[in-house]
């Protein structure tokens, strides 16, 4: 039988149709909430840069990220709605041989645990992508094959268009995400969480012990300190590698709830900030650095006359070296007290690098980044 016929006979029973949904709907999930979350696309894409060794390309991984999920949102509308298909499945083929490909060697390897094909949507081991990837690469070869008959160009009018509309949507929407808050939030931090509540179920009997683990950069060996103890401030020596609390069933609690800590060299005053009377802002601001930028400090300024207006308590959280203990950094008027909290649950917590997020006996009631002030 001749290739013509059969594909005139796979055609004739809709196989490639099914298999083009499939593909369709799971690059279009995927492109999704990987968009809409910029911020972890890039974290996820900097534990890429780090296991292949490419830590020159960190810079790069926000703009990397969004142009990336951005690409596969647009290829998986172009597949639902039938646009140049033989060109697109084509591409098709080729990302899914890459990611089949890469899977697999996480899978074998386990550099990282979690690969991100569904961002934070979704977690699935480095086994479970493998075997998603292994099901849809075949169907995409199916595809392709079956629109070898059609053209690659040259594109009709109404193509053209869905391809501008699909690819600024895709474009707009990860941008607009990375400048304010994901569409929908798939982390624990999420407004109206109750931290207080998620953290009742830790042991009364059992003192806590909170211990953060770093890699020493010099050595690759992995260190354990004390969240008073400041020596892990030194980014250019140590990277962040886990949190360890003892005296917690991990089982009850969510590890990035269970990760909320905030502190200085004088102590912990996480139940100091949780069980406050009133409302209570946590200016967040990674890095201290960004305070010397003059359209950073006017947002916050702005914010700062706001809170005083309707009297909510402020207080800074950062990752940066505190040099004292106390530490104020002045915004408008105000002098507010800096604490610590881990780089990697402030993240966790708000997807930017200058926020607020708002507290209320224990409860998340709003998160902002300084575009929203």
């Amino acid at each position: 039988m001749k290739a013509q016929e059969l594909r005139a006979k796979v055609k004739a029973s809709h196989i490639n149709d099914v298999c083009r949904y499939i593909i369709a709907v799971t690059l279009i999930f995927s492109g999704f909430v990987k968009t809409i979350d910029p911020w972890g696309t890039a974290l996820m894409l900097e534990e890429y840069f780090s296991a292949f060794g490419w830590e020159g390309l960190k810079p790069a991984a926000m703009v990397l990220g969004i142009w990336l999920c951005a690409a596969e949102l647009m290829m998986g509308c172009m597949l639902f709605f039938a646009v140049r298909l033989r060109l697109i499945t084509l591409f098709c083929v080729i990302t899914m041989t890459i990611f089949t490909g890469l899977t697999l060697w996480l899978a074998i390897a386990e550099p990282i645990a979690d690969c991100g094909c569904f961002g934070n949507a979704l977690k699935m081991t480095n086994w479970q992508s493998f075997a998603k990837n292994a099901v849809i690469w075949p169907m995409s070869v199916l595809l392709w094959w079956s629109e070898l008959d059609r053209r690659f160009f040259p594109f009709t009018k109404l193509e053209g268009l869905l391809i501008v509309l699909f690819a600024s949507m895709a474009g707009l929407l990860g941008v607009w995400c990375y400048r304010h808050l994901p569409l929908i939030d798939f982390l624990p931090f999420k407004e109206g969480v109750n931290i207080v509540e998620e953290m009742s179920s830790e042991p009364e009997s059992e003192e806590i012990v909170t211990t953060l683990i770093y890699k020493d950069l010099q050595t690759g060996k992995n260190h354990e300190f004390a969240l008073t103890d400041t020596t892990w401030y030194d980014t250019t020596r140590w990277e962040y590698v886990d949190t360890k609390i003892e005296g917690v069933d991990s089982n009850n609690i969510d590890i990035s709830v269970r990760d909320f800590a905030v502190f200085d060299a004088s102590g912990d005053v996480t139940e100091e900030l949780l069980y406050a009377e009133g409302t209570t802002r946590l200016v967040v601001i990674l890095d201290l650095d960004d305070l010397n930028k003059p359209k950073v400090m006017e947002r916050l300024r702005k914010m700062v006359e706001e809170a005083d207006m309707v009297g909510d308590n402020l207080v800074c959280v950062t990752a940066s070296l505190l040099a004292s203990s106390p530490y104020y950094v002045a915004i408008g008027s105000r002098e507010i007290r800096c604490y610590n909290m881990d780089a990697t649950t402030l993240k966790a917590m708000l997807r930017a690098k200058v926020g607020t997020v708002t507290l209320h006996d224990g409860v998340i009631i709003d998160k902002r980044t300084m575009y929203d002030f």
